[in-house]
């Protein structure tokens, strides 16, 4: 299945609904979100950590992306920066995250709750890698949640 791009409206729905059920999910105080301006701490004033940076699959413009950030003081929830890509489907939300030396994981996440998280046998590095790794694990866990197949039409929390 290509990875289709959504209107901007659609987009930026989908933007908000990373924030939460991944903010949620690892207990991350504070982001900033590209897609709709907005950040939910004082940028300038407040002592902050990169975390983790996601970019949305189905954004048209690949250079917007999710920021989560923890205190400056606290230990790193990730071990420090990660960057990873993101797609929603059916309320689910998927994170590959590549650690940019030699390990890939897959971040399944369900209601703000990590409910999968798979260490994969080899790095994903190209688009048609992606492509084919959406293909084979979003049916088989929207089997696992319960989640009934709907029609192809083309809405954030159906199929994309």
């Amino acid at each position: 299945m290509p990875i289709k791009t959504l209107p901007e409206d659609q987009v930026v729905t989908m933007s908000q609904f990373v924030v939460k059920d991944v903010a949620k999910a690892f207990d991350f105080p504070y982001y900033v979100n590209d897609l709709t301006h907005d950040a939910n701490f004082d940028t300038e004033h407040t002592a902050t950590k990169l975390e983790f940076e996601l970019t949305l699959l189905n954004d048209p413009d690949p250079e917007r992306t999710i920021s989560f950030y923890s205190d400056a003081s606290a230990d790193p929830i990730m071990g420090g920066a990660a960057s990873a890509q993101v797609i929603v489907e059916s309320g689910i939300t998927f994170v590959y995250l590549n650690d940019g030396y030699k390990d890939s994981y897959l971040i399944i996440i369900r209601d703000g709750k990590v409910v999968q998280n798979l260490k994969l046998e080899q790095q994903i590095l190209s688009g048609p890698e992606v492509e084919d790794l959406i293909d084979n694990v979003m049916p088989k866990a929207k089997l696992f949640f319960g989640v009934k197949r709907q029609p192809d039409c083309g809405c954030l929390f159906g199929r994309l």
